[in-house]
């Protein structure tokens, strides 16, 4: 299991990478660059990239 920071994952686009400040009382994620979705939906995107780049980055 890899361990990923949730931390801004809610707030950073995960189509185009652009942060979209929101309180935690706004449930949907809308950029300006059109995309659109439940912020937890957003944020997970963000997580399992996280998670991929990490698992295919060599360890030295």
């Amino acid at each position: 299991m890899i361990g990923v920071s949730p931390q801004y994952t809610s707030q950073k686009c995960s189509a185009c990478g652009q942060i979209v400040k929101k309180s935690l009382s706004v449930r949907t994620h809308r950029c300006s660059c059109g995309f659109v979705a439940n912020r937890d939906h957003n944020a997970a995107i963000n997580i399992l990239r996280v998670g991929l780049d990490t698992l295919a980055t060599p360890v030295a």
